[in-house]
């Protein structure tokens, strides 16, 4: 009886395994709060900017919405209403990333010092 061997390798396949092995290994448990702790702060840091330019995004481009809606349905002073609606709506939503910046740069003030501190203990700075 003749053995042989045969080696198959795949690059999702092993990572797939190294997932699930990473699942069950035993870490260090003030290893993995201080990951988890920086983690909880950077999404403290992002979240209330990415929040604020959505829904201010989003207001605005109702807005849009709304001055095209009269721009098409109507004749006349309803139309330049509309037609001024669709450029406030418009400018509005161009503000949008500009507004996310602001408050996330307020925020990296705020809490930049305390993440970074954080980082550098886990680093063994």
């Amino acid at each position: 009886m003749e053995e042989k061997f045969s080696y198959n390798y795949s690059a999702d396949r092993n990572e797939e395994l190294r997932k699930i092995r990473e699942k069950y290994e035993i870490k260090n448990d003030e290893e993995q709060d201080k990951l988890e702790k920086i983690r909880a702060m950077d999404r403290k840091i992002e979240t209330p900017g990415k929040v604020c330019g959505i829904i201010f995004g989003l207001f605005f481009s109702f807005i849009f919405g709304g001055g095209l809606g009269l721009c098409i349905k109507t004749e006349g002073m309803s139309f330049v209403f509309g037609l001024l609606l669709g450029i406030l709506g418009f400018l509005g939503m161009s503000f949008a990333p500009i507004i996310t910046k602001i408050v996330f740069k307020k925020q990296k003030e705020k809490y930049g010092e305390e993440i970074l501190n954080l980082i550098d203990k886990s680093m063994g700075r």
